[in-house]
C-alpha cells in the first residue's frame, strides 16, 4: 500500500492532508477493498526502521486509521490483536493517539484496559524526557483506563500503585499536573494506601507550596488557583496523610511569604474538615498553637479570617455531636477559651477584638460550643462591664458580648424548631442583668455618647429576639425607650442612635405586632399638630419615623391608612401647607419602599390620590385662599399621584388622560394663549399637576386633545410660556411642551416643533429672540433629538444660537441640558427614547463646534467652549476618546475661562484621559500643568471644589504619566503650589500637600537613578 508511504512523509508537512490519507484508507477497510491484515502489514519496513521519527509516524498513521473507523468495525479478536501490537510499539509515540481511540470502543474490556495500563506504565518509563504533548497523551490515557476500568486496575494492587506513582513523579508541567493531581487523588481517596502512605504523600507534596505564574497567552487557562485546589484536595484526600501533612504544614506556616501562609492556612482547613475525627482530635492542640499567631498577631486580614475558619472547622468537627457540656472540659476548646480571656482583660487591646471573633466564629457553628464559651466568658465580661472606669471601656466590653448574642441567635435559627435544646438557652441563666445593663446603655448614658448607646441597643434587641429570654413586660419596656428614642429632636434622625432605635421598633414589631401598632404608633401620631397653627417642626420628626417604620413587616398598610387619615383632617382643617407638604411627602416615600412592596400598596390606593387631587384642583380654581394651594403642595400632590397613575393599567389612564387640562373641574383653569395671564396665578399652578399627570401616561393613551391639534397646542404652550411670569409655572410649562413633543404628537407633525426650532422667521428665533426663547428652543430641541428627528438641522441652529452677543451665553448652557439625564424624558416614565440618540447628537455636535472654536473670538469663543465643556459633562468617556486629538487642545483652553462649571468639566475630563490615555497628554504638559495650577492658586476666582479638583488631577499625572516626561516640571510644581498651600481653605490645603508630596517622589527617583 501506499497510503503509509503518502502518510509519512505528509504528516509534517500538511497535517489536514494526512488525515485524508488515514480516512481513504479506513474507507478501504469498510468498502472491503484491502483487509486490515494487509494494512498492519503495510506497516512492516517502516515500524522496523532504526529511525524513531518513521517507526512514530507509521503508528500514528494506523492510529488514525482506527479513529476514521466505525466503533463496531473491529472485531473483539481484532480489538485484542492491534491493542497488543499498539501496546509493543507504546514507546515510539503515536501509538498512544490509537490506544485512546480503542478504549473508547464499546468492545474494549477491562483485560484490555489492565494490558494498556502495564504498557503504560512499564514502557514509558522514561516518560519524563519525552515532549509535553507525549507525557500529556500518557496521562490522559491513563486516567480515562482509571475512570473507565476502576476497578480492575485497583486489583492490581501495589503495583499499580508504586508505578503510577513514580510514572508521575517529576511531572511540571501544569496542564499535565491537573491531570497528575486528579489520578493521585483517586488513588488517594479510594483506594488502600496504608503501606504507602508516606511514598504517595510525598509524591503530592512535593509540589507545595505552588508558585506557577501562568503566561499572558496561555491557551488552556490554567491558573495558580486551579492547580493549588487540585493540590489541596489530594493532601486532604486521606486521614492516613495526617502525620505527615500536619507537621510538615504547621513548619511552612512560619514562611516569611504572606502567599504561602495562606496556602497553608487553606490546606489546614481542607484537611481539618476531611480528616477523621479522632485524627485531627490528637493534632488539634498543635494546630490552636500555630495558627493563633495568625490570629492575634494580623498581618493580612483574610489570613487571620481563615485561621479563624480553620479553628472554627476544628471545634465544630470535635464538638459538634454533643449538646451539653459532659464533665471533662474539652481540651482545645478550653484553651482557645483560655487565651481569649486573656486578651479580653485588656478589651481596648488590637488583640481583644481578635479573640472576639474566634469565639464569635467558635460559638456561632455548634450548640455544645456555644454553652461553653457563654459559660466561661459572659460572666467574667459583665463582671469586667460593672467595673469598666470609662465609657470607651464598657463599649470595648459590650462588643464580644454582642456578638455571643449573635451566636445564640444563629444557633437557635439553625435549628429545626427554632429552639436551642435543654431546658433553656444558656443566655437565660444572665437575662435579668444583662437586660439591666443594656437598658442602663441604651438610656442612662451622656448624650455625647451616642455610639455607646446605641451599641447598648442593639444587644438590648437582641436580647429581646432570643428565644425564651425576654418576657412581655420588658417587650414593652423597651418599645417605649425606642419610642423616646427617636421622637428626641436633640439627635439626627440619621445618627446611628436613631436609625438602631427605628430598626428596632420594626424588629419589636415582628415579635409584638399589637403592641408596636396599638402602643407606638399612636404615641408617635400624637405628636402631630391638631390645629391649624404649628408650633416647631415635630411633626417632621414623627412623620419621619413613621415613613421609616413602614419598611417593617406588617406595618406598611397600617401607616399608609394612618398618615391618609391624618391628610384628610388636615385638607378639612386648613391646616398649613408645610404640614400637608410633609404628609405627602411621608406617603410618596412609603409608596416608593421596596419592603413594603409599594406597586401592591398604592393599587389600594390610587382612586383615594385621584380623589385628592380633584379636591386639590377646585380649591385652585374655586377656593384660592387654601394652604394646599402652593407651588410645594402641588409639586408634593404631583409627585404622589404620578406615582399611583404611571403603574395604573390602561382603563384607568384613559380616565385620566381625558382630565389632563380640566382635572376633574368643569372648565380648563390654564387656557394656553397670551390671554393665560388674565387667570389668576392659583389657576395657572394647575399647570404643576396637568405636567405630572401627562408624564404619567403611557404615548399610547390618547390625550383629550385630537392628535391633530397638538400642533396648536404646542403653539398655545409656548406663548403661554412667553409671557408667564411665575418661574414655577415657566419651568413646568417647558416640561409639558417637552413632554408633549416627544410622547404625544405624532411624527407627522414634528415639522411643526421643527420649525419653531429651525425657521428664523419665527419669533423665537427672529428679532424678539430673549432667553426665555433660546430656553424653548433647547426645550423642544431634546425632544427631537430624543427621538431623532431632524438631529442634525436641530444641532446646526443650536450651534449658531452660540454666536448671539446677549444670550449666547444660555445657548452655551443649553447645551448642557440637552445631553444631561431628564426627570421626564426617561425609559421610566415611558418616554420616546430612540437607541443611540445621545450618542448620534454627540458625534455630530462636537466636530461641528470643535471647528467653528477654532474661527471665533473673544466672548463667541468662550460661549463654543462652556457648550463644549457642557456637553463633555454627560457624554461617556469612549465617545470621547474617539475625538480626543480635536478636543484636548480646547479643554486646556476651557481652563482659562472664569465659567466654575466649564473648568470643573474640563478638569474631570482631563483627569480621566490621564488614567486612561496619559500618553495623549505628553505633547501638552507643559500646558496642561501651568493651567492646572493656576486654576488651584486663585481663590478669589476660582471656586473651591474646582481648586479641589485642579489639584487632584495634579496629584494623579505623576501614577500615569511617564517620569522622564515630567522631571523638567519639578520646579515649576513646586513654585506654583505655594499659594495653594497658603489657601484659606483647610482642604485645599490639605490636597496642595499631597500633591506636593507626590512630585517630589519623583525627585527621590531620579536621585536614586
Amino acid at each position: 500500500m501506499s497510503d503509509v508511504r503518502d502518510f509519512i512523509h505528509t504528516v509534517d508537512v500538511d497535517k489536514s492532508q494526512a488525515e485524508q490519507i488515514a480516512r481513504r484508507s479506513a474507507s478501504g477497510l469498510e468498502q472491503k477493498h484491502v483487509s486490515l491484515v494487509e494494512v498492519i502489514e503495510s506497516l512492516g519496513e517502516y515500524v522496523k526502521s532504526e529511525d524513531v521519527t518513521v517507526r512514530s509516524r507509521a503508528i500514528l498513521y494506523l492510529s488514525q486509521v482506527l479513529a476514521a473507523l466505525p466503533q463496531d468495525f473491529l472485531t473483539r479478536q481484532q480489538l485484542a490483536v492491534i491493542s497488543e501490537f499498539l501496546c509493543d510499539r507504546i514507546s515510539d509515540g503515536g501509538a498512544l493517539v490509537g490506544l485512546k481511540t480503542l478504549q473508547c470502543l464499546p468492545r474494549f474490556n477491562e483485560e484490555l484496559a489492565v494490558l494498556t495500563f502495564r504498557a503504560i506504565l512499564s514502557h514509558l518509563q522514561d516518560v519524563q524526557t519525552r515532549p509535553q504533548n507525549q507525557r500529556f497523551q500518557a496521562l490522559e490515557l491513563l486516567s480515562r483506563l482509571m475512570a473507565k476500568y476502576r476497578q480492575a486496575i485497583r486489583k492490581l494492587g501495589s503495583e499499580a500503585l508504586t508505578g503510577i506513582i513514580d510514572f508521575v513523579g517529576g511531572e511540571k508541567d501544569p496542564r499535565n499536573l491537573m491531570i497528575v493531581f486528579s489520578i493521585l487523588h483517586v488513588l488517594i481517596s479510594e483506594w488502600d494506601i496504608s503501606h504507602n502512605a508516606e511514598t504517595l504523600f510525598d509524591s503530592v507534596f512535593c509540589y507545595f507550596p505552588i508558585t506557577f505564574r501562568p503566561p499572558p497567552d496561555d491557551p488552556f487557562g490554567i491558573t495558580a488557583q486551579d492547580l493549588k485546589s487540585r493540590l489541596r484536595e489530594c493532601i486532604a484526600a486521606s486521614s492516613a496523610f495526617a502525620p505527615y501533612a500536619f507537621p510538615q504544614l504547621i513548619e511552612k506556616l512560619d514562611s516569611g511569604s504572606i502567599n504561602v501562609k495562606r496556602d497553608v492556612i487553606q490546606s489546614l482547613c481542607a484537611c481539618v474538615a476531611s480528616y477523621r475525627t479522632e485524627v485531627i482530635s490528637n493534632y488539634s492542640t498543635a494546630l490552636w498553637d500555630s495558627l493563633k499567631y495568625e490570629i492575634f498577631n494580623v498581618q493580612e486580614g483574610d489570613l487571620a479570617e481563615q485561621a479563624i475558619a480553620a479553628m472554627q472547622i476544628l471545634v465544630t468537627r470535635l464538638y459538634n455531636s454533643q449538646k451539653v457540656p459532659s464533665q471533662e472540659p474539652p481540651r482545645v476548646l478550653s484553651q482557645i477559651v483560655d487565651e481569649c480571656l486573656e486578651r479580653l482583660e485588656q478589651p481596648q487591646h488590637k488583640q481583644a477584638k481578635s479573640a472576639t471573633q474566634i469565639l464569635h466564629a467558635i460559638a456561632s457553628n455548634a450548640e455544645f460550643s456555644l454553652r461553653f464559651i457563654v459559660k466561661a466568658v459572659l460572666p467574667r465580661l459583665v463582671a469586667k462591664y460593672k467595673n469598666a472606669n470609662s465609657i470607651e471601656e464598657r463599649k470595648a466590653i459590650l462588643e464580644p458580648v454582642q456578638l455571643l448574642l449573635d451566636s445564640t441567635f444563629h444557633i437557635e435559627e439553625s435549628s429545626s424548631d427554632g429552639h436551642i435544646s435543654g431546658p433553656n438557652s444558656p443566655i437565660s441563666f444572665y437575662r435579668d442583668e444583662l437586660f439591666t445593663l443594656f437598658s442602663q446603655g441604651a438610656m442612662a448614658m451622656p448624650d455625647e455618647d451616642l455610639s455607646f448607646r446605641a451599641l447598648a441597643l442593639r444587644c438590648l434587641l437582641k436580647l429581646c429576639t432570643l428565644q425564651d429570654v425576654a418576657h412581655g413586660d420588658e417587650i414593652g419596656l423597651v418599645a417605649q425607650h425606642l419610642e423616646e428614642i427617636v421622637m428626641n429632636e436633640k439627635w439626627d434622625l440619621d445618627s446611628d442612635l436613631s436609625q438602631a432605635a427605628v430598626q428596632g421598633l420594626g424588629q419589636i414589631a415582628t415579635l409584638n405586632f399589637d403592641l408596636v401598632s396599638d402602643v407606638t404608633v399612636p404615641k408617635i401620631l400624637s405628636r402631630l399638630p391638631t390645629t391649624t397653627t404649628l408650633s416647631g417642626t415635630s411633626y417632621l420628626r414623627a412623620l419621619d419615623v413613621l415613613a421609616s417604620l413602614a419598611s417593617a413587616p406588617g406595618l406598611c398598610d397600617l401607616l399608609i391608612r394612618r398618615i391618609f387619615g391624618c391628610l384628610d383632617a388636615a385638607v378639612r382643617s386648613n391646616m398649613s401647607s408645610q404640614y400637608c407638604d410633609a404628609l405627602l411627602s411621608s406617603l410618596y416615600f412609603i409608596f416608593q419602599l421596596p419592603e413594603s412592596q409599594a406597586g401592591g400598596q398604592i393599587a389600594q390606593y390610587r382612586e383615594r390620590i385621584t380623589e385628592l387631587l380633584q379636591i386639590v384642583a377646585k380649591f385652585c380654581v374655586y377656593d384660592h385662599s387654601h394652604p394646599l394651594v402652593k407651588e410645594s403642595s402641588l409639586d408634593a400632590l404631583g409627585r404622589l399621584t404620578s406615582l399611583a397613575i404611571r403603574t395604573a393599567d390602561e382603563d384607568f389612564q384613559l380616565k385620566i388622560a381625558s382630565q389632563v387640562y380640566t382635572l376633574f373641574t368643569d372648565k380648563q383653569p390654564f387656557p394656553f394663549s397670551r390671554d393665560s395671564l388674565g387667570v389668576s396665578l392659583p389657576q395657572r399652578l394647575t399647570m404643576i399637576l396637568s405636567t405630572y399627570l401627562l408624564a404619567s401616561l403611557r404615548p399610547s393613551v390618547s390625550l383629550p386633545v385630537a392628535r391633530t391639534d397638538t400642533p396648536q397646542l404646542l403653539v398655545g404652550l409656548v406663548e403661554s410660556y412667553s409671557i408667564e411670569q411665575s418661574a414655577c409655572v415657566r419651568h413646568f410649562l417647558l416640561e409639558h411642551i417637552s413632554l408633549l413633543v416627544n410622547k404625544f404628537m405624532d411624527i407627522s407633525f414634528l415639522d411643526e416643533p421643527l420649525k419653531i426650532v429651525c425657521n428664523p422667521a419665527t419669533s423665537i428665533l427672529g428679532a424678539d429672540m430673549s432667553e426665555r426663547a433660546v430656553h424653548v428652543t433647547f426645550c423642544i430641541s431634546k425632544a427631537l433629538v430624543l427621538r431623532q428627528y431632524g438631529i442634525e438641522q436641530v444641532l446646526r441652529t443650536l450651534t449658531v444660537l452660540l454666536s448671539h452677543e446677549k444670550f449666547g451665553i444660555a445657548a452655551a448652557r443649553g447645551f448642557g441640558t440637552l445631553f444631561s439625564s431628564h426627570k421626564f424624558l426617561s425609559k421610566e416614565w415611558g418616554a420616546n427614547i430612540r437607541l443611540l440618540a445621545k450618542q448620534k447628537a454627540f458625534m455630530f455636535c462636537i466636530p461641528l463646534i470643535g471647528e467653528e472654536t477654532q474661527s471665533c473670538h473673544g466672548v463667541v469663543k468662550a460661549n463654543h467652549l462652556i457648550a463644549l465643556c457642557a456637553i463633555l459633562k454627560h457624554a461617556d468617556f469612549p465617545l470621547v476618546m474617539l475625538q480626543l486629538d480635536q478636543l484636548l487642545p480646547l479643554l486646556l483652553q476651557s481652563l482659562d475661562l472664569d465659567d466654575e462649571e466649564a473648568k470643573s468639566a474640563s478638569i474631570d475630563i482631563l483627569a480621566t484621559v490621564a488614567k486612561e490615555t496619559p500618553s495623549l497628554l505628553e505633547v501638552h504638559i507643559k500646558s496642561l500643568i501651568t493651567r492646572l495650577l493656576c486654576a488651584s492658586a486663585n481663590c478669589k476666582v476660582t471656586g473651591l471644589d474646582t481648586r479641589l479638583k485642579a489639584l487632584n488631577c495634579l496629584a494623579t499625572i505623576p501614577n500615569y504619566l511617564r517620569h522622564v516626561t515630567l522631571l523638567p516640571y519639578l520646579t515649576t510644581v513646586d513654585r506654583g503650589l505655594s499659594l495653594a498651600l497658603d489657601d484659606p481653605k483647610r482642604l485645599v490645603r490639605r490636597e496642595a500637600v499631597i500633591c506636593r508630596r507626590t512630585w517630589s517622589k519623583l525627585d527621590d527617583i531620579e536621585h536614586d537613578d
